[in-house]
């Protein structure tokens, strides 16, 4: 019976369920703090971005940021920038280099590849803060 393939050991699977996707990769997430950078603004002023090409005038390689103002423009991207800062804050720096790029060389063709320097993100926050000695269990 061997040689008529009743004994070959196969074995057969089929998904019934759809694939998991990822609610929101890393570029996704990227490209939202990107458009937050270019894209807000208070009274017609678009501050990241003009606070970014002012330091980047004078080589000074950094943004700092509200939180407040991330919360106001995306509530969402700052929850989980509070939840996960670990894993955010690259993406949201990467997203500032991606922006210093656009600001210093504006034109997609030319000087796209000169390097530019990493740029390093701080956060400012309202919040009310908690002092360690003020911490008590529940």
């Amino acid at each position: 019976m061997a040689s008529l393939g009743w004994d070959a050991s196969r074995i057969y699977s089929t998904n019934v369920l759809p694939p998991e996707q990822q609610e929101n990769s890393h570029i996704e997430i990227q490209e939202r703090f990107l458009a937050f950078i270019q894209n807000f603004r208070l009274d017609n002023n678009f501050i990241y971005r003009d606070q970014l090409r002012q330091n980047l005038m004078v080589k000074q390689y950094y943004l700092e940021v509200d939180v407040g103002h991330l919360i106001n423009y995306n509530e969402e991207l700052a929850q989980q920038l509070t939840n996960t800062p670990a894993v955010l804050l690259p993406l949201f720096e990467n997203a500032v280099k991606e922006s210093a790029r656009r600001i210093l060389h504006p034109n997609p063709t030319a000087d796209r590849a000169k390097d530019i320097p990493d740029c390093q993100v701080t956060l400012r926050s309202d919040a009310n803060m908690i002092h360690i000695r003020d911490l008590t269990v529940l």
